[in-house]
């Protein structure tokens, strides 16, 4: 037999409590033109550089140039299905790909995803595709001299791997 009338109210009143009911805002945007895989956005005045925008059509994006009143946004997927007028919603985070021995020998695009048929890549972690480059002192030393074939360079430059 169910639990007595006040069990399931105290229940029902516990669900209502940790219901979140606020309102929700997003930010949405619309494409106002598209050239060169490059769609010019309007709308998302928050937006951040390198930032993952979600297209109508379910291709991604990053911003790449802020103006003023648009935003320039660099297409990751297909760019024909895009047109004018498409809408366009913000992610707030930055763009980050899958980093680790995971990826050695596999073809992925600019996001991480596979192309080659196989299995989803399961990386250790995802870094931002922008980032500082670690310091010289972080650096391995440079161990192996590395000739161009050209005189004139290699006895210009001092090009190493390390």
């Amino acid at each position: 037999m169910p639990g007595s009338p006040e069990d399931w109210l105290t229940q029902a009143q516990s669900c209502i409590a940790r219901a979140n009911l606020g309102p929700r805002v997003d930010a949405i945007g619309r494409v106002e033109s598209i050239g060169d895989g490059v769609a010019m956005v309007s709308g998302l005045p928050d937006s951040r550089l390198d930032e993952l925008l979600y297209l109508a059509r379910g291709q991604t994006g990053f911003v790449h140039t802020l103006d003023r009143d648009r935003i320039g946004c660099v297409l990751l997927d297909d760019a024909a299905q895009v047109e004018a007028g498409d809408t366009v919603t913000g992610s707030g985070e930055v763009v980050r790909v899958p980093v680790g021995e995971a990826l050695l020998g596999r073809v992925v695009d600019p996001l991480g995803r596979p192309l080659d048929g196989g299995a989803p890549i399961r990386a250790r972690r995802f870094d931002p595709v922008e980032r500082p480059a670690p310091a010289i002192i972080e650096r391995d030393l440079v161990v192996q001299p590395v000739q161009t074939g050209t005189l004139a360079i290699d006895a210009m430059f001092a090009i190493g791997r390390g």
